[in-house]
């Protein structure tokens, strides 16, 4: 049921939370789906009796009017309840705030969700020893490590763009050479970005997620432009860095493409200014 083995839920709960994620998919498109805060589970017997289990789903609609959506899941996890006995708190998040927290009202609630709660897999339980875990990594070692493991991405799960999206703005050159012990950091889940050319199934992703969690031995946030709005998407671009074939790759960066742009812009102004002469 987890992406990940910090902790085994018992099968009552895990049917109570997927009871409410089911019901929830049926008008809502719900794009993940974290438990956070405490565990009942993994409380005394006294403690336990009263916790509910905080879970966090994100769903890919915006998120309009936060209280009727509040109260329909809030409803949903009620008739739970009164069926299993297990009492789940739900919490929507417009999939805008999760990706770019500092929109959000409590933009440090959501970013304590991404970096500690535990990830459910939609769709089926995936079987996996974790990889070791490394707390946080440099800029320009993420970069390389995604560069070399595009290859077997686009081999083994037909990936056209591979995308790192930092949330610590480099300093330096992103060139792996440079990177030094001072040079800041990511910390873990990592935003990263594909497209696969269409909408892709859960194999393709689920076998992505894996491929590149092992090759980063982080965790990380897969999207895929096909289930993205097009204005978060374009947000997005503003600070993605594309990971080429090769050497090239670590200079595909944000400001290589703004260049570009500006270039184009400056092309135009050119073309208007021939016009303006013309008699």
């Amino acid at each position: 049921m987890l992406f990940d083995n910090r902790s085994t839920i018992p099968a009552r709960f895990e049917a109570a939370i997927h009871t409410v994620i089911d019901r929830t998919r049926a008008y809502n498109k719900v794009t993940l789906a974290v438990i956070y805060g405490q565990f009942p589970w993994e409380s005394s017997a006294a403690d336990a009796a009263d916790a509910e289990v905080q879970l966090a789903l994100i769903l890919d609609d915006d998120v309009t009017d936060f209280v009727a959506t509040k109260l329909e899941l809030t409803k949903t996890a009620y008739d739970v309840f009164i069926e299993s006995g297990i009492e789940i708190a739900p919490f929507p998040v417009p999939v805008t705030h999760w990706y770019l927290p500092s929109k959000a009202a409590n933009p440090a609630l959501i970013e304590d969700i991404r970096k500690h709660g535990l990830r459910i897999n939609l769709d089926r339980v995936l079987h996996r020893a974790p990889p070791a875990q490394a707390i946080a990594r440099p800029t320009s070692e993420i970069i390389s490590l995604l560069s070399d493991a595009r290859d077997g991405l686009v081999r083994d799960f037909a990936v056209q763009s591979l995308f790192f999206i930092p949330q610590v703005h480099p300093t330096r050159s992103l060139s792996p050479e440079d990177c030094s012990q001072d040079e800041e950091r990511e910390v873990g889940p990592l935003d990263i970005l594909i497209d696969f050319g269409g909408r892709p199934s859960t194999e393709r992703v689920l076998g992505v997620q894996e491929a590149i969690e092992s090759a980063l031995q982080m965790p990380i946030q897969l999207l895929t432009t096909s289930s993205i709005r097009k204005a978060l998407l374009d947000l997005l671009m503003k600070k993605a860095v594309e990971i080429g074939a090769g050497a090239s790759s670590h200079q595909a960066t944000v400001n290589s493409r703004l260049q570009a742009r500006a270039g184009v812009y400056a092309d135009l102004d050119d073309t208007a200014r021939m016009k303006s002469r013309r008699p």
